[in-house]
């Protein structure tokens, strides 16, 4: 009996093991500890408005907070322990979908949390809708870039986008200005999904290249020893 205890122990202590190791090698401490840094600025800061390039504009901080945020999320792509991920049972491309659908929402619930205690929370939607957008060109970076360069595209695409997506004289934003359009806009809404999918095909189909390129690597050294 005891014995039979302890075989149906030893998966769940090793499922553990490897759970731990993942998170220490996605540094996970580190980016909630950032996640919580925003948040907090932009439960302090977030109703301060800030004025944009030519200064014609003014724009509440919190509806900038996505790009940190989606930063954040993009940067838990790279991994430290790439060796180990790649030789565990569980596929690359799959850790990787897990962990970027959990960081997403933490940092989603996070960010709403945060204007709710800001007093903007009637900034919401846009504010998710940009997290979701901006995290998309961030996993869009990462597969393209690097994975421990997510956060490049965000960061440059960011000023052109507020400053030259500005509405024109009629009032219509540019159709590619999509963190500029209403949260009830459902082109925006539609984009944004095309965006972050395409951004995780990327980042699964690079994930899987990884997978494949690290498992020639035993079948060389013994072709090297035979």
């Amino acid at each position: 009996m005891l014995d039979r205890l302890q075989r149906g122990a030893e998966p769940r202590t090793e499922g553990v093991g490897i759970v731990a190791l993942v998170c220490r090698s996605r540094h996970v401490g580190f980016h909630v500890m950032a996640m919580l840094l925003v948040s907090a600025t932009c439960v302090i800061w977030g109703q301060n408005t800030l004025l944009l390039p030519g200064g014609n504009e003014t724009l509440p901080l919190a509806i900038l907070m996505p790009v940190p945020y989606a930063c954040i999320v993009a940067s838990m792509i790279r991994s430290s322990m790439h060796s180990f991920e790649n030789t565990a049972s569980l596929s690359i491309a799959r850790l990787d979908f897990y962990v970027i659908t959990l960081a997403l929402v933490l940092t989603l619930l996070l960010a709403v949390g945060s204007l709710a205690l800001g007093g903007t929370l009637g900034l919401a939607p846009l504010v998710v809708r940009n997290i979701v957008f901006w995290s998309g060109v961030g996993f869009t970076s990462a597969a393209l870039v690097g994975r421990s360069l997510g956060w490049v595209l965000p960061i440059l695409l960011l000023v052109p986008l507020y400053e030259s997506g500005r509405a024109d004289s009629d009032g219509q934003i540019p159709l590619w200005a999509i963190a500029r359009h209403p949260a009830d806009s459902s082109w925006s809404w539609f984009v944004t999904a095309l965006v972050v999918a395409a951004g995780v095909i990327m980042i699964g189909r690079s994930s899987a290249w990884r997978g494949s390129r690290f498992s020639r690597f035993p079948r060389l050294i013994a072709m090297r020893r035979d």
